[in-house]
């Protein structure tokens, strides 16, 4: 609704201008078109100059759907109510060549355009030849058809070009906001995943400890602390200023295995990744973990970062894959492969012949690896997984 109100609001302005454009153009020669009709009536000349501007706003108000027929068939109409009336009205109504002239840019396809308002520019003084008047008007007839017609053709193409805008204007908004969309749901969906598989586990193993008083307040302790972690990581997310850290992720996911009574075997990079890289990282291996405990029966994983001269590599392999191939490892490694493909990388999810699940994440780097501390609490990287 609102693209068809800046269409209609488009054409009116249009319409308006080539109606003063018009009233200029023939105003000056109407005096002239009232003497040269004068045998036939003033009528003659005021029903000629109405059709005429009817055809032409009609010819370049933009109609609701593209429909080339009706605009060929309009120009064909303007064309014979430009020449037929020089028969009566002689060469003050050579005035209206300019109109015949910008239709023909306006509305067909190039070259016949110019062609055709190369044809109109030059029927001018070829008239002028042929009338009883001063040849010398030929060269004024020619420029004023010129200039009148670019006016024309000037005034619909700016009309054209600004509708056009507002319409890719408006895509990209909805566009925009269906990426902000995307971004909030992907967000969600590895986020709270997350904390929720968490928060589910640390009640189970509450529920199995009950006659533990002190290991139930510890896993109710761990899960008031997911629940506000969870709380801070969707405000991060409404606002688009989520941060992950890998080494908070590493760490995590090495505590979060453990009490889900997983082996974690994580190791941690030797030289620290770029920190526009940590956070997809990170964010990667946070749904690599959820998907490890809500889509398989692990009894091991082992999680290995490693930075190259060339990139960065994470892999997250488990034993746990249960039956139903790879769909059984959730929905969220769509996700994951287009973080990975935003900033550059690839991801590749396969089970190997010895029926263990490897999740591999290569993102590329620029510039040559920094070397820095290892991860508190994790091994410096050795071999591959």
């Amino acid at each position: 609704m609102l693209r068809a109100d800046r269409q209609v609001r488009a054409g009116l302005l249009t319409s308006l201008v080539l109606c003063a454009v018009f009233c200029v153009a023939l105003g000056t020669a109407y005096p002239r078109l009232l003497e040269q009709a004068a045998p036939y009536g003033a009528a003659v000349p005021a029903a000629l100059t109405a059709a005429l501007l009817l055809v032409t706003v009609a010819q370049h108000t933009p109609p609701r759907a593209r429909r080339p027929h009706r605009r060929l068939l309009l120009l064909a109409v303007q064309a014979v109510l430009t020449y037929t009336p020089l028969l009566v009205l002689g060469e003050p109504w050579l005035s209206a060549l300019g109109f015949l002239l910008g239709a023909a840019l306006a509305q067909l396809p190039r070259p016949l355009s110019l062609y055709a308002a190369a044809g109109v520019a030059a029927s001018g003084p070829l008239i002028i030849v042929l009338l009883p008047v001063d040849n010398r008007l030929g060269f004024r007839v020619a420029l004023d058809t010129l200039l009148v017609g670019l006016v024309v053709h000037g005034i619909v193409r700016l009309s054209r070009l600004t509708s056009q805008a507002q319409t890719d204007r408006t895509r990209a908004a909805a566009l925009a906001v269906q990426r902000e969309r995307d971004r909030v749901a992907r967000d969600l969906h590895d986020l709270l995943g997350a904390q929720l598989s968490a928060v589910a586990l640390k009640a189970q193993a509450a529920e199995a400890a009950a006659h533990d008083t002190d290991a139930v307040r510890r896993e109710l302790a761990g899960i008031q602390h997911l629940a506000r972690t969870a709380l801070a990581d969707v405000r991060g997310v409404a606002r688009g200023r989520l941060a992950l850290s890998l080494d908070d992720e590493l760490a995590r996911a090495r505590s979060v295995l453990t009490g889900a009574g997983v082996t974690a075997e994580v190791t941690g990079p030797a030289a620290p990744p770029p920190p526009d890289l940590s956070g997809v990282l990170g964010a990667v291996l946070r749904e690599g973990v959820t998907n490890v405990l809500r889509h398989s029966d692990a009894r091991h994983c082992a999680i290995t970062v490693e930075r190259g001269a060339e990139g960065v590599r994470l892999v997250i392999v488990n034993d746990g894959v249960r039956s139903g191939g790879r769909d059984a490892h959730g929905s969220g490694l769509p996700g994951l492969a287009a973080r990975a493909e935003e900033s550059g990388g690839r991801l590749t999810a396969v089970t190997d012949a010895g029926g263990r699940f490897r999740l591999t994440v290569e993102l590329p780097v620029a510039g040559p690896p920094v070397a820095g501390p290892p991860v508190a609490g994790l091994p410096v990287a050795g071999p591959p997984v």
